[in-house]
């Protein structure tokens, strides 16, 4: 994609917006949401709504892509031929379902999604369909700026987007989604371009595009990765091996997606001394150091401390007694989404 020089250094936050009909009178919630709804949906009750109607959408701007996050009670939808001409959208949606059910209807077919399905639609053909406590992540598509794979897209619409591909390109935009809060202006090209790239390698699969969107793809199965290291730090069965069964990827690949860190061990390593440290430093339960460590998978104690010590500069006990004494390290929270992007983020 063409860089977008006017971003460059522009720390400022995206711009964002968000709606609730969580504030406002009970009686009003549901003509509030129906109103502001209006442009991508026509909604109508399913059931008497004596305790109101909950519905929430936080939507930010990257440029080329709308991202919306939304949240709906149960509703029935609905969007006509009369729709379009009034609000004269065109674009293509891509949606996730994350929460909820939904039945979605275009033209002949039916969709039937439960979470972790992704679809998209063209806002230039009608629809219908019901949801029930229903979130969901959805990209609008400008045809304007993707109209070098709108026959590729027009292809795919209205039916459930599978296969290798298509689980990265929701992984990556679930990941997008958890840093929306955190990106700037200045992101907003790295966000677009692995975006579009990961798009063209799911709807025009071909070893050009493939090789396109080698880096994002590699992020994004690194982002994947760190979840299930962060959630298995304590698990004995934590391994390389473990790793690459439940991403789907080779020996070979994990290596590659790791060679920054030293080595997904090391990473692992790493993050486990990180947990140990916030266990000792950080909370008011006083386990034995010996303990700590041996939850974690340091079953030899001296090579504990002297990693510990190298990592943090000072011994357990020492992190301890500052904790003890009121004291605490501040540990970055930091990284962009062009550090995650780019595989820089050193947590």
């Amino acid at each position: 994609m063409t860089e977008h020089s006017e971003f460059t250094g522009d720390q400022r936050p995206i711009p964002s917006f968000q709606f609730s009909t969580e504030n406002l009178d009970v009686e009003d919630q549901f003509e509030a949401w129906r109103d502001f709804i209006a442009p991508i949906a026509e909604v109508k009750k399913l059931s008497p709504l004596d305790g109101g109607y909950l519905a929430h959408m936080q939507a930010y701007n990257l440029g080329v892509l709308q991202m919306a996050l939304i949240n709906n009670a149960l509703s029935y939808i609905n969007y006509t031929d009369t729709d379009r001409r009034k609000y004269g959208i065109e674009d293509w949606s891509l949606t996730i379902l994350t929460k909820g059910a939904m039945q979605f209807t275009s033209g002949d077919t039916t969709l039937n999604m439960t979470p972790g399905n992704m679809f998209v639609h063209s806002y230039t053909t009608p629809y219908s369909g019901s949801v029930q406590d229903m979130e969901i992540l959805q990209i609008m598509l400008n045809r304007d700026e993707f109209c070098d794979v709108a026959d590729d897209l027009d292809r795919m619409v209205d039916r459930h987007l599978t296969g290798p591909m298509s689980q990265i390109l929701r992984d990556f935009l679930l990941s997008l989604a958890s840093h929306a809060d955190r990106l700037s202006i200045a992101d907003i090209p790295a966000v677009t371009e692995a975006f579009t790239h990961l798009l063209k390698a799911v709807v025009r699969p071909n070893a050009d595009t493939l090789e396109a969107a080698r880096l994002p793809i590699a992020a994004t199965k690194l982002a994947a990765a760190k979840r299930i290291i962060n959630e298995n730090l304590k698990s004995p069965d934590l391994t390389p091996d473990m790793l690459c069964a439940r991403l789907g990827i080779s020996r070979r690949q994990l290596v590659y997606i790791f060679e920054r860190y030293g080595g997904v061990m090391k990473f692992i390593s790493q993050r486990r001394l990180t947990a140990c440290y916030k266990e000792l430093a950080t909370s008011n339960d006083k386990k034995r150091i010996s303990t700590v460590a041996h939850a974690y998978g340091f079953n030899n104690l001296s090579s504990f401390y002297r990693q510990f010590q190298a990592r943090y500069g000072f011994s357990p006990g020492e992190a301890r007694a500052a904790w003890l004494s009121g004291h605490t390290l501040n540990e970055s929270k930091g990284g962009t989404f062009t550090d995650w992007l780019m595989r820089a983020d050193k947590t």
